[in-house]
């Protein structure tokens, strides 16, 4: 069993990806998504926020929208989970980004598959 996948687009274009996730790359995936969540957030005027209870993060996020991050997991999944593509030869957050959206909107939706977080359950066994 390989523990890489490669998604072949039909136009002569390919994308291998990572089918295991790894420690490393849970912990990537758990920071990109707390980063995209409050990483870019300045608490300036904010700092006697507790961030431990749910109602003032939300308070605080939803007075910072426009701050948000809303790619950084998917940008997490693409740099974590790319092997090789033949789109481009360097793997970089800037070379992913020139990628048209139908290349990796379609590798997204097989790494959010992929990489969906286990169910309580699912750890228990």
């Amino acid at each position: 069993m390989s523990d890489t996948e490669r998604i072949e687009f039909g136009d002569d274009n390919w994308w291998e990806v990572r089918t295991v996730v790894t420690r490393g790359m849970r912990k990537a995936f758990n920071r990109a998504q707390t980063l995209g969540v409050l990483g870019n957030i300045k608490l300036n005027g904010d700092s006697d926020i507790d961030l431990t209870d749910a109602s003032a993060r939300r308070a605080l996020l939803l007075a910072h929208l426009s701050e948000l991050d809303l790619d950084a997991l998917d940008d997490a999944y693409l740099l974590q989970g790319t092997v090789a593509t033949s789109l481009v030869s360097t793997i970089t957050p800037a070379m992913l980004d020139t990628i048209p959206d139908q290349y990796t909107n379609a590798v997204l939706e097989r790494l959010r598959v992929l990489y969906a977080p286990l169910s309580e359950e699912a750890l228990k066994k």
